[in-house]
């Protein structure tokens, strides 16, 4: 019978030893400095609209726990639809406008509000200390079922979103071009840019990345993070291309997706598709807007290491690769476009 014992504590003993560096948490705040990541970019009253339990519940733990950042305030998307809730938490919500007593995903009645009824009351601009309302969304939007997801920057008739850190600002159609650039900079200080050494939030690395795999939450909001770096890259272009095709604001993107790229986790290389393609579009309309400046008819002088015909077309079949949704058909006609024409102006759009 002791003998028993024996093994069987000698059992669990090697069990402990041979499982010990998978499970101890002792070092692990991945979720407190993700939280932390989506409220430091945020400014003074802010209304947080967020989506998805890593979200509320990691906001909600660093607010009423520890207290920090109090003043934002943070809506569920999912508990808007309830009766219950704009009674309940309204009080605890100031500044908060709630146009009826639910947010209804359909048809509306006399007591329902539609999100654009949400934010037409609560997306406010004005010089005065008090006037302005800053609404963020994190984590995207929860739409009507069928609708799918948002597209790039979108999702609600008349509104907009601007990358503002791990999370996105929310702005009228008008003002998407709009938005200071110093202030989205300062908002993206968070994730590391320009100086690594400023990053303050989660990058999955080394022992951490092969601790956390592709099925833990850990590597779910690394993953969001990393999506955070893509769209500001992908605005951007979007920006640089309505601003006349504004040089340095390509190559300020083309560092962005350089840093992205570098950073994105292997695991998650599935859903970096988009990532490639994007990649492959900024630098193209950078080689573009840099011979157009010059008046030159090709690209060749404009070629740098970073950001040539191979990075292109690299980066191009990657998506092909690894695009299991949408066509490609474009994508690999633009490939084989730039493998004839290595120096031609070939607009990626």
């Amino acid at each position: 019978c002791r003998m028993v014992m024996i093994v069987a504590v000698g059992l669990v003993a090697l069990q402990a030893g041979l499982h010990y560096a998978v499970s101890d948490q002792s070092e692990n705040f991945i979720f407190e400095r993700y939280a932390r990541s989506m409220l430091t970019s945020m400014p003074a009253n802010a209304t947080l609209l967020s989506k998805g339990d890593n979200i509320v519940n990691t906001i909600r733990y660093l607010q009423r726990c520890e207290h920090f950042r109090e003043d934002v305030r943070l809506v569920e998307q999912s508990m808007m639809t309830y009766t219950w809730f704009s009674e309940m938490h309204a009080p605890h919500l100031p500044g908060v406008v709630f146009p009826g007593t639910y947010r209804a995903m359909f048809n509306t009645d006399s007591h329902g509000y539609t999100m654009r009824d949400f934010l037409d009351a609560n997306v406010r601009k004005g010089k005065k200390k008090g006037e302005r309302r800053d609404v963020f969304v994190c984590g995207g939007w929860r739409l009507a079922p069928g609708n799918g997801e948002a597209a790039a920057f979108g999702g609600v008739a008349g509104y907009r979103t601007l990358p503002g850190g791990v999370c996105e600002r929310v702005v009228r159609e008008s003002d998407f071009y709009k938005a200071k650039l110093d202030r989205l900079r300062r908002d993206h200080q968070v994730l590391g840019i320009p100086d690594r050494a400023s990053r303050n939030t989660v990058h999955l690395s080394g022992k951490a990345a092969a601790k956390y795999d592709a099925r833990s939450w850990e590597f779910s909001v690394n993953l969001h993070t990393q999506q955070a770096l893509m769209r500001y890259a992908h605005y951007l272009v979007m920006r640089a291309q309505h601003d006349g095709d504004n040089v340095p604001l390509h190559e300020e993107a083309q560092r962005v997706f350089a840093y992205a790229l570098e950073d994105w986790p292997e695991e998650g290389i599935a859903k970096a598709a988009t990532l490639y393609r994007l990649a492959a579009i900024g630098c193209s309309r950078l080689l573009n807007a840099k011979a157009t400046a010059k008046n030159l008819s090709d690209t060749s002088s404009m070629q740098t290491a970073d950001c040539n015909n191979e990075f292109i077309v690299n980066n191009l079949n990657r998506f092909i690769e690894l695009e299991k949704v949408f066509p490609v058909e474009v994508e690999k006609k633009i490939v084989a476009a730039f493998l004839q024409h290595k120096h031609a102006f070939i607009d990626v759009k």
